[in-house]
């Protein structure tokens, strides 16, 4: 197998470059959640819980609906 081979195809040096960088997001997780209220002490249980079992590389609460002055202690 060549430097640019994959799979039996050879791959051209921007497609090579392009796998080699997406390569290193294989242990990459994104835990994505439009959340409405997020303040709720509910939610916030069940977003502390999602991050302890999927331990993501990051979070992102979309739609939260919530003050920044009320989830600075989040």
């Amino acid at each position: 197998m060549t430097d640019n081979e994959f799979g039996g195809k050879v791959l051209s040096a921007s497609q090579f470059s392009y796998f080699l960088m997406m390569n290193c997001f294989d242990d990459f997780i994104v835990l994505s959640w439009n959340v409405r209220g997020a303040a709720n002490a509910i939610s916030k249980r069940h977003c502390k819980e999602l991050i302890k079992k999927y331990h993501p590389s990051i979070c992102v609460l979309l739609e939260t609906h919530v003050q920044f002055e009320r989830v600075a202690s989040f």
